[in-house]
């Protein structure tokens, strides 16, 4: 179960994904000579290297979580 702050930074991440990993974004670091599968690998590091930059207090599985969530989104 998430504490209150948990749940807060939780939002915050999942707010800053919103805002800053769009399609448009991704479309930009996608390698076109690449598969789907080793651009999703490439884009969650790419994602995860940001995140963990900008929320260093987060915890790495819910970065994962929430980003895996969010990538999701544009399939």
């Amino acid at each position: 179960m998430l504490t209150i702050s948990e749940n807060s930074l939780e939002n915050k991440v999942t707010e800053w994904l919103n805002e800053t990993i769009t399609s448009d974004y991704l479309d930009d670091i996608r390698d076109e000579n690449a598969s789907d599968e080793i651009n999703y690998f490439n884009f969650c590091e790419h994602i995860r290297t940001k995140a963990r930059a900008e929320f260093p207090e987060a915890d790495a599985s819910m970065i994962e979580a929430l980003i895996d969530e969010h990538i999701s989104k544009f399939n």
